[in-house]
């Protein structure tokens, strides 16, 4: 378009001109753009340096004008006024607010119950209020239907935001919700108080027998690895939990002469890991070759105490500890006893005598404490799931139960000959991680202590059920790197001519270790036929037999077995897939195939031992 020349004394006439070109709308639907406002003021400019042109002396009249001209472009293509958005180009007037509601800003509220525009916008309440009816009261710190319905009336405000301003950014509508929720968490979220909750019992761990008449497991304190529980499932859901160490917990069980303590758990911080921190340690001795699981081992904590302090609405920390800090009261009962409560008998059903004061037996978990029954105690009995397992085959959970080891029980050549016990420290230090995580749950009695603090004030998490406590173990198919747990085993029988494989594994919910013997052989059967493994061979050395030596078989399929050879260096596997393997053991090694269907021998010569 060609802008017409102007002269000093018709400037108004050529600004009409422009006007023509760039006619103005109704103040109602003003024009926004900026596009429109820069062509605007571009065509003023024009219109200026053509007056000036013609009038080198009415430089002020072309001034004059030009201020004029631009005044009228920000009039019409500008801004839109106060209250008005800018819409697809069009200044209009915001939407009305729905009955009850009023505008303050660009979202719409309600005066009587908002606490950031109580009675008024911009009129926000103090900390420790709440606005009632339009005026700011004096509010609980820790309210859970206050802190609801404020969050409620942020979120509300925050689609209001949204739908009735459609070209303000997200990020805008976000901030003020941000800032209303934060609002909220500091006048009815101030949650401080503590919670004392006694559970019945906690199980520590479970330890499972060995095969063997005379074989024995032991774990010291070197252990770093033991139970992981949390208590989250005791609680509403929507609580989260941290916990907090609070030094050796347990200290010491007198009548046992053992110790646990709590840390904090490698998994997460919501739980805690319960180990042995005694030097006495723990353990359990067999009275059977066979593999008995009703000898399993169980330890309870009679008298835990869990008290849970919040840090916010939701969350808290929590400590473990005993009752009134008194001394552990730990009991160890069979799963024979517990299946059968007549064989624990007073000793461990009474009364306990523990640092000079008088603590609970077995019998206070029993519904009748005067005659307990096997149902007083399922809800322990469930957490071994080997107790009715075939001690024959390896564990169904393959992701809690990892194969570590091959050992051998061996009985004496003749009668009369000394015991032939295979001692040795085994550990799971070798397992692999998968990153599968289970858990399972045990629920038991529980009495709640009291709030420390103003009750109903200070403490508003939920207990789902206020007559159960519920515990929550967990393992994750790992290990820790550079830490283990590790026992003290001893493999022996007095059973004449007794030779068999002991498959170990390791239980990673409560890091103690298992027992499987695929082919039994104590007492040797004299009808039944040997059974042939797939692998066997002999390591030597100069000397005579390589006695208890590890060997290391890599099969065709890239898996790796550990095995020991027993006392006269005798090693065995008792399946192997096809194909080529190496066996290696003290530096040596020898290869060989294995063909499916019959048996394979590979020998190691050791040079030295």
């Amino acid at each position: 378009m060609k802008v017409s020349r102007c002269v000093a004394f018709n400037f108004l006439s050529c600004l009409a001109v422009l006007m023509v070109v760039f006619p103005m709308t109704a103040a109602s639907q003003s024009v926004c753009s900026q596009n429109s406002l820069t062509s605007c003021n571009t065509q003023a400019q024009a219109a200026y340096q053509s007056c000036l042109r013609d009038n080198p002396k009415g430089s002020t009249v072309c001034s004059k004008g030009l201020a004029t001209q631009t005044a009228a472009c920000d009039a019409k293509y500008g801004v839109c006024a106060a209250g008005s958005t800018c819409q697809n180009g069009i200044c209009i007037n915001p939407a009305a607010c729905s009955t009850g509601l009023s505008r303050c800003g660009s979202s719409c509220t309600n005066l009587r119950n908002d606490s950031l525009n109580c009675g008024a916008c911009g009129n926000s309440c103090k900390s420790g209020q709440l606005c009632t009816a339009g005026a700011c009261v004096q509010a609980a710190s820790c309210n859970q239907s206050a802190y609801n319905q404020c969050a409620a009336l942020a979120a509300k405000n925050d689609k209001l935001c949204l739908a009735s301003v459609p070209d303000v950014s997200k990020q805008t509508c976000g901030t003020a919700l941000y800032t209303a929720i934060a609002k909220c968490t500091t006048l009815y979220a101030s949650c401080n108080g503590s919670e004392s909750l006694y559970p019945a019992a906690l199980l520590l761990t479970v330890l499972y027998a060995a095969p063997g008449n005379a074989s024995s497991v032991a774990f010291t304190q070197s252990n770093s690895e033991g139970t992981t529980t949390s208590i989250n499932s005791t609680f509403a859901q929507n609580s989260t939990f941290s916990f907090k160490a609070s030094g050796g917990f347990l200290g010491s069980g007198a009548s046992l002469g053992v110790s646990f303590g709590n840390t904090l758990s490698k998994q997460n911080t919501s739980s805690f890991q319960t180990t042995v921190t005694s030097s006495e340690g723990i353990g359990i001795k067999s009275t059977s070759d066979k593999v008995d699981h009703t000898q399993d081992q169980f330890y309870l904590l009679l008298n835990p105490s869990v008290t849970v302090t919040q840090d916010g609405y939701t969350s808290a920390t929590y400590t473990v500890g005993t009752f009134n800090g008194e001394c552990p009261d730990i009991i160890n009962v069979s799963a024979a006893e517990l299946m059968n409560p007549a064989l624990m008998g007073t000793a461990k059903l009474g009364k306990q005598n523990i640092c000079g004061g008088v603590l609970p037996g077995l019998s206070s978990l029993c519904a009748n404490p005067s005659q307990c029954a096997a149902s007083d105690f399922a809800q322990f009995l469930a957490l071994d799931p080997l107790i009715s397992s075939d001690t024959t085959q390896a564990p169904a959970d393959t992701n809690r139960f990892v194969l570590v080891d091959q050992r051998t029980l061996e009985g004496p050549d003749f009668a009369g000959a000394d015991q032939t016990p295979n001692t040795f420290q085994e550990t799971d230090a070798t397992v692999i991680s998968t990153g599968h995580t289970e858990s399972q749950a045990y629920s038991v009695g529980v009495t709640i202590g009291g709030t420390v603090g103003t009750p109903g004030t200070g403490f508003s998490l939920q207990i789902d059920n206020s007559n159960t406590f519920t515990w929550t173990n967990s393992t994750t198919n790992t290990t820790a790197s550079g830490t283990s747990t590790q026992a003290a085993v001893t493999l022996s029988t007095s059973t004449v001519n007794c030779e068999e494989s002991v498959d170990i594994y390791t239980d990673l919910m409560y890091h103690t270790f298992a027992y499987v013997v695929a082919h039994p052989a104590c007492p040797p059967a004299s009808a039944a036929p040997a059974f042939t493994p797939q692998l066997s061979g002999n390591v030597t050395t100069p000397k005579g037999p390589a006695a208890h030596q590890l060997v290391v078989i890599t099969l065709a399929d890239k898996s790796v077995r550990r095995v020991y050879t027993d006392s006269k260096g005798k090693f065995t596997l008792d399946s192997a897939p096809s194909g080529s393997i190496q066996v290696a053991a003290g530096g040596a090694s020898a290869t060989g195939t294995i063909v499916a269907g019959k048996a394979s021998v590979l020998n190691v010569q050791l040079t030295s031992q």
